[in-house]
This record gives C-alpha cells, sequence and structure tokens, in this order.
C-alpha cells in the first residue's frame, strides 16, 4: 500500500498483474502521481503485462484439460513405446524453452521452431503408436491439445499463448495417460 498526507481513500488498479493489488492514498489529489509512479513501474510495460498473461495461465493450466477426456474405467489409458518417447520429447523440448519464455526473452523465430519440433514429433506418435480404438481416441484430443499450441506459437505475438496451450496438452496427458516415470514440467 502507498499511503501519503490525510483522508484515506482506496482505489483498485484492475490494469495491475496482481488484480488483488490495492493502492491506498490519503489525499485524492495524489492519486495522479502514484498512478504515474505505479504505472511507469510496471504495469504499462509489455514484459509485465505478458508476465501477468503468463502467471494467470499457468495458475489456470490445472483447469484446462481437454474437453472429451475420459479416464478408462476410473483408470489411466495405457500408453506403448513410440507415445511415451514421442510425449517424453515434447516434454523436454518445452522444458529447455521454458527458462527464456518465462524471461520473455523468447523470439518468434524460436517459438516457430520449437513448434515444429513439437509437430514432427506429433507426426511420430501418429504414425507409430498402436493404441487400442478407445485409448487412441483419447490420445487424439490431447494431441489436437498440443497441436493448437503449435499453431498458435507460429503465429506472431501469439507464442506464449501456444506455449501454454502445448503445456497444457501435457498436463492433460500426464492426468489421462499412464506413462511410467512421466516428469511434469518445471516452471
Amino acid at each position: 500500500m502507498l499511503r501519503a498526507g490525510r483522508g484515506e481513500s482506496t482505489y483498485h488498479l484492475p490494469h495491475l498483474p496482481l488484480q488483488s493489488e490495492m493502492v491506498t492514498l490519503i489525499n485524492t489529489p495524489m492519486l495522479p502521481k502514484a498512478v504515474l509512479l505505479v504505472t511507469g513501474a510496471c504495469a504499462l510495460t509489455t514484459a509485465c503485462k505478458e508476465k501477468a498473461a503468463h502467471e494467470h495461465a499457468h495458475a489456470q493450466a490445472g483447469s484446462h484439460a481437454a474437453e472429451g477426456l475420459t479416464l478408462n474405467k476410473g483408470k489411466k489409458w495405457p500408453t506403448d513405446a513410440p507415445l511415451r518417447a514421442g510425449m517424453t520429447t515434447i516434454r523436454n523440448e518445452l522444458q529447455t524453452a521454458m527458462k527464456p519464455i518465462h524471461e520473455n526473452t523468447y523470439s518468434a523465430d524460436q517459438y516457430s521452431a520449437l513448434a515444429g519440433k513439437i509437430e514432427a514429433q506429433i507426426g511420430s506418435i501418429v504414425a507409430n503408436c498402436k493404441l487400442a480404438p478407445e485409448a487412441d481416441a483419447q490420445l487424439h484430443v490431447v494431441l489436437s491439445q498440443i497441436n493448437a499450441g503449435t499453431d498458435l506459437m507460429k503465429k506472431s505475438g501469439s507464442g506464449l499463448a501456444g506455449a501454454t496451450k502445448t503445456f497444457q496438452g501435457l498436463e492433460s496427458y500426464a492426468q489421462y495417460f499412464d506413462h511410467p516415470d512421466w516428469k511434469p514440467l518445471e516452471h
């Protein structure tokens, strides 16, 4: 909280990265100076807006399982070696990119290259994975979610949204498929 002068007034600044942040000011005439101070420090910078969007996306990632996914009579779906290898490679590629993505230093070209690597793995999974029809149908729901992420990564200005969507696809995979020794992404 910021305080100055007398006569307390509370103002909510919904454009700040943390919407719960409040600025308390004593004199109403101080509001323009306080707003300039706060906005000049962070709220209007691209990096802060992208960081807030990234944090918001991660906070909601668990609630974005791909629509239509179900468990196999209460259990995770079985996997085979080609599926596990491909999904592990996708996970590792995204893990390698996490630090520069978090630091907002990942370029549009890097997002596009990452999307290409992930799409190559999806192609390999589709060509080589041999699951039962019900499990295969569930897998395609997850792969569509990941593919939606790669599509976004290739669009200018949508790299972060695409990486988040891909992250959510990997979270769905982990939740619905039995992959021994699966390591969640670290971020």
